[in-house]
């Protein structure tokens, strides 16, 4: 849906997406299971900085809307990577090896997504894209076995040592994400 304001044509996004942060920080406060709806909820979000940049004519109207497609894709692949984990019940022996499994596909459906070059329209959109794609290497090589998988250049740091150091990362970089996703 397009709406024109001031003869520029906007993009426009759902109500309540100001309510980011506090939505951000008590997800996050639930533990674990939370944080790929926090993830998938900062992807979502993406709206009104897509507006502003539209609004300021730094993206095109066409532009934005390929983007806000690709972004809405991106919560696609973090909804499957959210039912995923779920799947994996918690006693599983080989909890570990099915949760790299379901790391590697999402970051791979986001590297899919990425790849169709909408999010290098704009530096701001490129950055949030970035920040979303070392989230997904994040976990990729902390499930990954040493040696198994070489730090992903987007990715941050060093990989943590358990799930509470790897959640800590992963809040540090959403909390990044939503920092970059302000108009």
């Amino acid at each position: 849906m397009a709406t024109k304001k001031g003869g520029k044509k906007l993009v426009t996004v759902r109500r309540g997406t100001r309510l980011l942060p506090i939505v951000l920080i008590a997800m996050f406060a639930c533990g674990g299971s939370n944080l790929f709806r926090t993830f998938r909820v900062a992807l979502a979000a993406s709206g009104p900085l897509i507006n502003s940049l539209v609004a300021s004519g730094a993206l095109k109207p066409t532009d934005a809307t390929l983007i806000t497609q690709d972004f809405s894709d991106g919560v696609t692949c973090a909804d499957d990577l959210q039912r995923g984990f779920a799947a994996i019940p918690k006693d599983d022996p080989n909890a570990k090896s099915a949760k790299l499994k379901v790391s590697v596909a999402g970051l791979r459906c986001f590297r899919a997504i990425a790849a169709r070059h909408n999010f290098e329209k704009n530096p701001r959109v490129k950055n949030v894209a970035d920040i979303a794609d070392g989230i997904l290497a994040s976990l990729v090589v902390f499930y990954s076995e040493p040696g198994e998988m070489v730090l992903s250049t987007r990715s941050r740091g060093p990989a943590p040592v358990d799930e509470k150091a790897l959640e800590a990362k992963l809040k540090a970089q959403v909390k990044e994400l939503e920092q970059s996703l302000k108009p």
